[in-house]
């Protein structure tokens, strides 16, 4: 297969990249490798969602893959995934995009009447973007806020909670649906916990064990994919 690789930082990447051939590195942000009889592009996208679509979008206008994966940390809202678990995005959100009420509430683009994106069959898509054909693995299935600023407060955390039901936050995974529905590519996207999301306290996040657990289930993955 052909598979293109996404995520926002080489050190989402790094235990991946243990394990598969030697990488050739064309641009700081484009790797070429290979897995198997898989022949794999690992795009470095940069932080949020601006850097996510920029990266994205000429890859995707000019190349087809059979499939993109996305692939990062994420906090999570809940505790019912414990630090370290891998789980598969099939709802993302744009979770402050929009507007301020005078109220202090939250004004959706759909309230707003200005949808962020209009497909060629004139599907109107707001704040939320569905994968309608996730993978098939036994992975725990989410929903998740795409954020500019990460929650660090009580008040964010439950206003984000009230206007939106997911499960875990990110920074980049609305950009990447929205920009894989524009170019009509399959895609999934897999994130691993690597804190709650509470009061900002780093203390008690662990990127190493969520990247680390992260990069087994994506090779677990590449030995199944077909």
């Amino acid at each position: 297969m052909r598979i293109l690789l996404v995520c926002a930082t080489p050190t989402e990447i790094q235990f991946v990249a243990e394990k598969i051939d030697k990488i050739q590195k064309l641009t700081p942000f484009l790797w070429r490798t290979k897995y198997g009889t898989h022949l794999i592009t690992i795009l470095i996208t940069g932080i949020g969602m601006v850097n996510t679509a920029l990266r994205l979008s000429p890859l995707l206008s000019r190349s087809r893959y059979d499939i993109a994966i996305q692939i990062g940390i994420a906090g999570s809202y809940v505790k019912e995934y414990a630090i370290g678990t891998v789980v598969e995005v099939i709802q993302e959100n744009y979770a402050d995009l929009g507007a301020e009420n005078n109220d202090g509430t939250f004004l959706n683009l759909k309230h707003l009447g200005f949808p962020s994106l209009i497909d060629e069959y004139q599907s109107l898509y707001f704040n939320t973007f569905h994968n309608l054909l996730p993978s098939s693995f036994d992975i725990p299935k989410v929903k998740s806020n795409t954020v500019n600023l990460c929650s660090g407060t009580s008040e964010t955390i439950r206003k984000r909670l009230t206007y939106f039901n997911a499960h875990i936050e990110n920074m980049e995974g609305a950009a990447f649906f929205q920009t894989c529905i524009l170019y009509e590519q399959p895609f999934y996207s897999f994130r691993a916990i690597s804190n709650y999301v509470i009061p900002r306290d780093t203390s008690q996040w662990d990127i190493s064990l969520a990247t680390r657990n992260l990069s087994q289930k994506i090779i677990n993955l590449f030995t199944v994919l077909s």
